[in-house]
């Protein structure tokens, strides 16, 4: 009974090390502003032009600018399309990053 439970405690170990892999890999592909973004995702699962201006003190058309490009590569996905209060989630790739 003791080497099995020692067997479930090391795959336990080995899963929770590979799920620390998968997040540093996909890490490792975000540029700087990305990896700074994911600090708004700590508070809430959905993020605005707005919010990106605030945190990177630029203008709101370069703000939707970003998170355009951001979508085209995946980082994000938009979650609410309006046009005035369209919001933005992580994208499906990077959801293990911020655990959402």
């Amino acid at each position: 009974m003791v080497n099995s439970l020692e067997s479930v405690k090391l795959r336990a170990q080995e899963a929770a090390n590979r799920g620390a892999q998968d997040r540093s890999s996909a890490l490792r592909r975000l540029d700087p502003r990305q990896r700074r973004a994911l600090k708004l995702f700590q508070d809430s699962n959905t993020i605005t032009s707005h919010d990106v201006g605030l945190l990177f003190g630029i203008s709101a058309r370069a703000a939707r600018n970003l998170l355009s490009a951001w979508v085209g590569n995946g980082f994000l996905a938009v979650v609410d399309p309006a046009k005035k209060s369209r919001k933005y989630g992580i994208g499906d790739e990077f959801k293990s990053i911020v655990g959402n």
